[in-house]
């Protein structure tokens, strides 16, 4: 396997930007292989503070970590919309989980 071409790599991250309402990255970072990629030449500094797993899919989409906030309303409203293919694995119903997780409550942008 190869690495994606610019504009397969572009039409992917619209696509997913698209998806959650944020707009289109203005820069497509430089992608290797999809092989064994061996250490990582650089690193982004993604904020340790709340979601930095939704700022790092942020930064993946967007190229910022400025949507985390946007991500995160829409993966909790995708959550609540279908409760029951959430409900099963986790245990419990999804508001208690969200609650539990402080996934369901505000959060500072």
């Amino acid at each position: 396997m190869g690495q994606l071409s610019e504009a397969t790599e572009r039409f992917g991250r619209e696509l997913q930007c698209s998806r959650f309402g944020l707009p289109a990255p203005e820069e497509i970072p430089d992608r290797q292989s999809t092989e064994y990629l061996g250490p990582p030449e650089a690193a982004d500094l993604i904020l340790g503070i709340s979601n930095c797993f939704l700022r790092a899919v942020s930064v993946e989409i967007t190229g910022s970590q400025e949507y985390q906030y946007e991500l995160r309303v829409s993966t909790m409203s995708f959550r609540r919309e279908n409760q029951e293919a959430f409900s099963g694995p986790i245990g419990k119903d999804i508001e208690t989980y969200l609650n539990m997780s402080g996934m369901g409550i505000r959060m500072e942008r």
